[in-house]
């Protein structure tokens, strides 16, 4: 399951995952009937940021691929793709998370 994230929750200027891991958890994880979903079952809930899916596929894309295809996509980076998407083609310091749950950033 993905669910684009609004403003305030993820993307740029936000560091704290708090308030997406309480909806994750809370609103989502523990919803009356959606225990029977296999992704729920199988803790397969992700929020992507909607500036993220709207502006840029590519980061959205390589966020899609780490999240169903992690061991095909191994040596993808969606961190990296974004980071150098702000700041080499639009001159904007990378800042922000843009998803979770992140697998593929160690320790998140």
């Amino acid at each position: 399951m993905i669910f684009a994230s609004a403003s305030g929750v993820l993307g740029y200027g936000i560091s704290d995952t708090s308030s997406v891991e309480e909806i994750r958890n809370e609103s989502i994880m523990n919803y009356p009937g959606f225990d029977h979903i296999d992704a729920v079952k199988d803790g397969r809930v992700y929020f992507v940021s909607t500036g993220t899916s709207s502006t840029h596929h590519s980061v959205w894309l390589s966020c899609m691929a780490k999240y169903f295809y992690p061991e095909l996509f191994e040596d993808v980076d969606p961190v990296a793709i974004h980071k150098e998407w702000l700041e080499t083609f639009l001159g904007i310091e990378y800042e922000g998370v843009y998803a979770y749950p992140t697998p593929w950033i160690e320790g998140s």
